[in-house]
């Protein structure tokens, strides 16, 4: 799938933001991430894959509506991705950052974190929270997670 794809499986609805359409024999990068708006009712999850900072400001010029409930954010919470623009646009209640407990990267970068606080976000991370698990009936978002139980 490529942006502007769109797709409807019973009542959820999903539209594809990113990537572009790019050739099968490119090496696969971060921003060739599929970045998918997912909508069932009233709520939506927007999941970026591993996109950083030139894709998010390319879907932010060619997208009206990025606005989501839920936010799994991109790259890891790696500092390249999740600038302010993009967050403020997406303007999301929750967000996931899956991150591996003491990994050699970093990852959730401590620049990404205090964004997401200032933004007044409920961040939920795997390094620290376990398996997350963000559900919907189409009226409410629950997330919970595996080591705590988050209301």
């Amino acid at each position: 799938m490529k942006e502007g794809d769109s797709f409807v499986r019973g009542i959820v609805s999903g539209s594809i933001l990113w990537p572009e359409d790019i050739a099968e024999s490119q090496m696969a990068k971060n921003d060739d991430s599929l970045v998918i708006r997912l909508t069932d009712g009233s709520q939506s999850m927007l999941l970026p894959g591993d996109i950083e900072r030139p894709s998010e400001r390319t879907i932010l010029a060619e997208n009206e509506n990025i606005g989501a409930n839920f936010l799994k954010v991109a790259h890891h919470g790696s500092k390249t991705s999740t600038i302010e623009p993009f967050l403020s646009s997406s303007h999301p209640a929750f967000a996931a950052i899956s991150a591996g407990r003491d990994n050699s990267f970093g990852h959730p970068s401590p620049e990404v974190v205090e964004r997401l606080e200032a933004a007044g976000i409920r961040i939920y991370r795997t390094d620290r929270d376990g398996a997350i698990t963000a559900a919907t009936d189409g009226q409410t978002l629950t997330v919970n997670t595996f080591l705590h139980a988050n209301p």
